[in-house]
Order: structure tokens, then sequence, then C-alpha cells
């Protein structure tokens, strides 16, 4: 009994030595014959077929990929950069580190593929705040623009292999916030947390601190480029002239608050 228990655990070690090395070996075939063999044999769109693909499936990059826009807004040619963790084969899962750079942004994160589809989690990316103002363009923020740095820390994004969302969620950080209207009006620092269903989104967001009390939700359509901002705002320094308004920019006095709707379209 205790030589076939002992076989049984050999057995076992030699099965997943075998399964590690497949999955190396796997990852070290270029992406360029294994591009070539799907445009052979599968129906490939020619967008894909076109593409710019370096590395192997291991390890390798695509460059100046053009991503749908993002509520209306075109974030310009990305490039996607992907290492495999090998070991993760042997549970049945394809798991690798991704890096996405685009002219003016950065997004790390892990992605998987499973049964149900495709799921990143883990994620890390930041952006100018001046994308959110070309976003809220046309939504009643008039000649006003916006500076910082947006920043977002993904904890959970779902997609189906056609690469439509099912569900994410996560929070989002701006860093040194500023209204850019006459004059740069620091506002500090805003944080909130977002979900989303399908391309509908939604979030909530607060002040940390700083020179402007906030308190505000979001909500809109990734792909048809829909945005509806509502928000309170008031100055903790009632006295400060260029931040009353900055605020008068974008929202409606209502005593000491300042009422903020924006929408688009």
């Amino acid at each position: 009994m205790r030589r076939l228990f002992l076989f049984f655990l050999i057995a076992l070690f030699l099965l997943a030595l075998l399964l590690t090395s497949a999955a190396w070996v796997l990852a070290q075939t270029p992406m360029t014959t294994l591009q070539e063999a799907a445009n052979r044999h599968l129906p490939v769109p020619a967008a894909l077929a076109r593409m710019d693909v370096e590395g192997s499936l291991g390890r390798g990059q695509v460059r100046q990929v053009n991503l749908p826009p993002v509520a209306g807004v075109d974030l310009g040619p990305t490039d996607i950069q992907w290492e495999l963790r090998p070991m993760q084969a042997i549970t049945g899962r394809m798991v690798a580190d991704v890096e996405a750079t685009t002219a003016d942004g950065r997004f790390q994160g892990v992605a998987s593929r499973g049964v149900s589809g495709w799921r990143v989690a883990d994620g890390r990316g930041h952006m100018p705040a001046a994308t959110l103002g070309r976003m809220l363009q046309g939504a009643g923020l008039n000649d006003a623009g916006l500076g910082g740095t947006l920043s977002l820390d993904l904890h959970r994004l779902d997609m189906t292999d056609e690469g439509e969302i099912r569900s994410a969620s996560g929070r989002f950080h701006w860093r040194n916030a500023v209204i850019q209207a006459d004059q740069s009006v620091p506002l500090g620092d805003l944080s909130g947390d977002f979900t989303a269903k399908g391309n509908e989104f939604s979030g909530a967001f607060t002040d940390q601190g700083g020179p402007l009390a906030l308190q505000g939700k979001v909500a809109g359509h990734l792909t048809q480029g829909r945005v509806r901002l509502d928000a309170t705002a008031s100055p903790r320094d009632p006295d400060d002239p260029a931040l009353a308004q900055a605020l008068s920019e974008v929202g409606e006095r209502r005593g000491n608050d300042y009422e903020i709707r924006l929408q688009r379209p």
C-alpha cells in the first residue's frame, strides 16, 4: 500500500513537470508563428491580422493598438505588453502580467483567462486630469479645464471573449486637482469608488481635505459618450475669490454652496 502511494505521488510530480514543461515550450513560441498559423486556419479579423506583434506567447508586445473611445474620448494609439505566468497553466488558467501605455497614460494589471471569459485584477493606472476634462466637454464645463493627475485602482474587470465588459469595480483618485479658468485654482485631492455593469458605469466621490469641500456622484455610458455629474461644493475659505470665481464657472450658487450639474448629451 505504501509503495502504491509513493508511486502515485511520483506520477503526480511527473505530470506537473510535464505540464509545466509544455507550458514553458508553448510560451517560447514566436508570436509571428502563431499569428501566421491563426491567419491561415482561423477567421481572424483584418485589424488583428495587421497588428505589429513582437516577441513570443510568453513575453511579447503589440504596438499602436487603436482601442474604442472611452466616454466619447479617443485615448490615442496604445502599446500593450504581456508576460505569461507558466506555472498557472497547471491550474488550467492562463495568467499574464499586462501593461498598456498611451502617449500620456499607463495601466498595469494581471489578466487571466477562465471558463467564462477574461478577468483583469490588481490594476493600477494613471492619466492627466485633462483627459477627464475632454470627457466633460459639451456637458457644461464651458471653457474651464482640469489639471492634476487621475489614478485608478482597479479591483476587478470581467469581460467576455469578445472584449465586452460584464462588470467592473475599483477606486479612483484625482491628485493635485486644479480648475483652470482665468487662473489655476487648486482644489486639493479628491477620491471615490466606481462600479460598472456592461457599459453603464456609476460612482461617488468626495474631497480629501484641502480648500474645497465636495461630495458628488457620476454616471454614464462608456461607449456612447453619455456622462452626468452631480456635486455639491463649498469653499472652506469663504473669502477665496479665485475659488469662488472658478466654481461659478461650472456651477450655480445656492447660499454658501455651489450646485454643479454637468451632463452630456
